[in-house]
């Protein structure tokens, strides 16, 4: 849903209704669970050592500019 830009109402009747699931993704970032369970994988592959370090990256180019900072280039 998050990737597809699929619309909430889009969400199958058979499983919850769209804004149940727009809630508690809401309740759950609100509440730490997606960080928690990011911190749970990377730990899980960093024991494994599966991680390459060397490939990680940050993109930050959704971040909105604030209080009148400079546009991106």
């Amino acid at each position: 849903m998050l990737r597809s830009g699929a619309r909430w109402q889009d969400v199958s009747r058979e499983y919850i209704p769209g804004s149940t699931c727009w809630r508690r993704l809401k309740e759950w970032e609100h509440s730490g669970v997606w960080e928690t369970l990011w911190r749970v994988i990377l730990s899980a592959l960093e024991g494994e050592q599966t991680l390459d370090w060397a490939q990680a990256f940050l993109d930050g180019s959704f971040v909105r500019a604030k209080k009148g900072a400079l546009e991106s280039g």
